[in-house]
């Protein structure tokens, strides 16, 4: 070491410099105030004094294990105690005497797991290491470059953390803005129906809200659906709650002024419906509205645990094990017809979104009840002969006339929305979009026919060739029917016909259903021949 240290004083180094020996060994003169030594085991209260200095050079032998070791339990120790604050280590390799030691030697020496001591101690958290065992000025040259290389990288580092810092608080408060103009200053001005934010409710999905604790979670194309539990009774109701359910819509999602808007025709759709005159035991009560600091929370009826469109998807699994019986189908038609109906004939409500998605099901043994759910492209259309622009929906529920973009008629799509479904209830789920082939080729080559496709012009020519006949969809519902369901044509048949019409001004109204539904249950046989002697109701 004193060989090593030859002719150079404190001086020749960095100011700030502090030398390290992982044993004991006879000390540089001149070196005293800046040198330590460290043996393993040794208390971590004494590294204490090395916090401040500007760099630690440690000499250690790389074929020496328990030097090794020891550099590592030093390495660690410092880290432990002062993370980020600990100054830079350099690793000084010493082995042998400089006059046996060749002046271009390098240590790569690899340990048995294949990996050299270079990348071993570095990766232990030695933030440099010196070439070879250089002696004398070499050695302190050496050393200098080290130190001025290591606070380079951390002044640069420093600058880069210190930029994204000020970019992370730059779109926090332009997050802050915006979140501030859209939902309070705009909702104020445009949509007062949405409460002002309550900075009490925490922020996130919350786990209980007004007295209710959310239970079970259903995760729904429109956000999550949380189960409440809590309440017994309801204010205001002698009768006792209904049971309630939370739909959670992220504030993420709105971005611009027509989402705000959109939320506000949805809720003024939902108080609508839920209103003391317009409430149906079909259609899904909204309770109360909630704004918390990243949710929009609207407090509903519960209507099931499930989906039209998972049960459907249940009776069409492989097993066959579930299926939906003949009087539960009947129930099911007629309950979605009554909503439908009482929504364009009661408030003047189009939903634009009818599908099995959006209606809820509670189902036992032996009946099924079904609730129209999902408001979030409603609107009350006060004034029957506006026409509606925005396009919105899902192949095929869509009717024709809302790809052409020449405005249409929110009841009349409706109504064909209400008759595919009615035929996908009969027929089973896409079955009008592999009868008419609307999912291309390269769409099923790619696994996107799991689910509905998404609104596509070129399909406009596929509907219209379809359907322009008279009794077109009616024969497409006779040849597609499940064959258990074949009982439903004679009552249905003339619904589908009424309702998959191209041209809306020939399509049927909300009468015209409403008078076939009445002659609905007279038409139905109480229970299907069928299912009576299958045995298989569940």
């Amino acid at each position: 070491m004193n060989q090593r240290f030859m002719g150079l004083v404190p001086r020749d180094f960095e100011d700030g410099v502090h030398f390290l020996c992982i044993v004991p060994t006879s000390v540089p003169p001149d070196f005293h105030d800046v040198w330590h030594v460290y043996q393993r085991g040794q208390d971590a209260n004494s590294l204490s004094g090395l916090k401040d200095k500007r760099a630690i050079v440690i000499f250690a032998s790389p074929v020496n294990p328990q030097q090794v070791a020891t550099l590592q339990e030093f390495v660690q120790a410092m880290d432990a105690n002062y993370g980020s604050d600990a100054p830079p280590m350099i690793w000084a390799p010493h082995s042998v005497a400089p006059e046996v030691r060749l002046h271009n030697t390098v240590v790569e020496h690899t340990g048995n797991e294949g990996k050299s001591l270079v990348t071993t101690f570095m990766e232990m958290g030695v933030d440099g290491i010196v070439s070879g065992e250089p002696h004398g000025y070499a050695l302190a040259l050496a050393v200098r470059v080290w130190v001025h290389k290591l606070e380079m990288i951390s002044q640069n580092m420093t600058e880069v953390m210190h930029e994204r810092m000020q970019r992370a608080q730059n779109l926090d408060y332009l997050k802050d803005y915006v979140d501030g103009l859209l939902w309070d200053f705009l909702r104020n001005r445009l949509a007062p129906a949405i409460p002002p934010c309550d900075r009490s409710l925490p922020a996130g999905e919350p786990n209980h809200i007004d007295g209710f604790t959310f239970g079970s979670c259903r995760r729904t194309p429109h956000g999550p659906v949380y189960r409440l539990i809590g309440k017994k009774r309801e204010a205001g109701s002698a009768k006792g709650s209904k049971r309630q359910a939370a739909k959670l819509i992220d504030k993420l999602t709105v971005r611009d002024v027509s989402g705000v808007m959109c939320v506000k025709r949805m809720v003024d759709a939902f108080w609508t419906v839920s209103c003391e005159k317009w409430q149906h035991p079909h259609i899904q009560r909204l309770f109360q509205v909630y704004h918390s600091p990243t949710h929009i929370i609207l407090r509903v009826e519960y209507g099931g645990a499930g989906s039209l469109y998972a049960r459907l998807v249940r009776r069409a699994s492989q097993d066959k094990l579930r299926p939906l019986s003949f009087t539960k189908t009947t129930q099911i038609i007629q309950q979605m017809l009554r909503a439908v109906t009482h929504l364009h004939l009661g408030p003047k409500v189009c939903h634009r979104d009818i599908k099995p998605e959006n209606f809820d099901l509670h189902e036992t043994p032996d009946s099924a009840c079904v609730k129209l759910t999902n408001f979030q492209l409603a609107f009350v259309h006060d004034d029957s002969s506006e026409l509606c622009r925005q396009v919105c929906g899902t192949i095929p529920f869509m009717a024709p006339e809302i790809l052409q973009h020449t405005g249409y008629n929110g009841f009349a799509v409706d109504i064909w929305s209400t008759g595919v479904t009615l035929f996908e209830l009969l027929c089973g789920l896409k079955s009008l979009e592999d009868a008419l082939n609307l999912i291309p080729e390269d769409a099923k080559a790619q696994g996107r026919h799991c689910g509905y496709s998404r609104p596509d012009e070129s399909l406009i020519g596929k509907l219209m060739e379809s359907f322009q006949q008279p009794g077109s969809a009616g024969r497409l519902l006779k040849a597609q029917c499940l064959r258990d369901l074949d009982h439903f044509l004679p009552s249905v048949r003339p619904m589908i016909d009424g309702t998959l019409k191209v041209y809306p001004e020939e399509r049927w109204s909300a009468i015209d259903l409403q008078s076939a539904m009445e002659m609905l249950p007279k038409a139905l046989p109480a229970q299907s021949p069928t299912a009576a002697g299958s045995g298989r109701e569940e």
